[in-house]
């Protein structure tokens, strides 16, 4: 949970772990520059549903090799649950909401270079829902 051992303990760590452009982009550009910032600006509608989630689980992770001039890349699909329609825990202290689970798409690229070569650092997270809607209508095979 996000705010274990203290609030925003969550944030704080996916902080070190994102790549500058996934930090802007989950904060709507407001908050990669700093912790702190990040900190405020993650709580944006579209991610309080990951953050504030009673539960996830986590699919076993498609791996591409990395090349000469980029390091491996993986994809994770993260289910969550348990959060209100406001993306706050519901009902009573404890108790989750009846929600229908949300599912987010994470890309992660592992690091090249020192000084964190080797690491997996989080490049992109989409609510699949939201990937399927510009998506468009990629591998329809039918016809009318």
């Amino acid at each position: 949970q996000n705010n274990v051992p203290r609030g925003g303990a969550g944030l704080s760590r996916l902080y070190d772990f994102c790549t500058f452009e996934a930090r802007s982009a989950l904060t709507a550009r407001q908050g990669a520059r700093t912790r702190e910032r990040f900190e405020q600006y993650a709580h944006s509608p579209a991610f309080a549903e990951l953050v504030n989630s009673a539960h996830h689980h986590v699919a076993p992770a498609t791996i591409i090799p990395g090349t000469q001039t980029r390091g491996a890349l993986a994809t994770v699909i993260v289910s969550v649950e348990g959060f209100a329609a406001d993306g706050s825990r519901g009902g009573l202290p404890g108790e989750a909401a009846d929600v229908a689970p949300k599912r987010f798409r994470w890309l992660l690229q592992q690091e090249r270079r020192p000084p964190h070569e080797g690491c997996w650092f989080v490049n992109e997270v989409v609510a699949l829902e939201q990937w399927f809607l510009f998506n468009g209508d990629s591998g329809s095979t039918t016809t009318d």
